[in-house]
């Protein structure tokens, strides 16, 4: 074979897009998702720590409806904009 065999040519070009865009891919989705999971990271941090504070005390809540309400708001970052 060749240096200048066409199927390596082929294949030098395929490795160079595919390295190029999984670079981009890595450099503009990762970022902001990496930001998306520390802010969900501290929002359950928050609320653990406030019931732990007695926020449960506070707003009379009994039994398991902490867990309800806790369900509740934090559902509805997931659904899609149409609801």
């Amino acid at each position: 074979m060749s240096s200048n065999d066409p199927n390596d040519i082929e294949d030098a070009y395929a490795r160079g897009m595919t390295k190029r865009i999984l670079w981009k891919l890595d450099s503009n989705i990762l970022p902001p998702l990496a930001l998306l999971w520390l802010a969900n990271f501290i929002d359950r941090s928050n609320i653990g720590n406030a019931r732990i504070a007695g926020l449960e005390k506070d707003t009379h809540l009994v039994g398991n409806q902490f867990n309800v309400l806790l369900t509740r708001t934090s559902s509805w970052k997931y659904r899609p904009t149409l609801y």
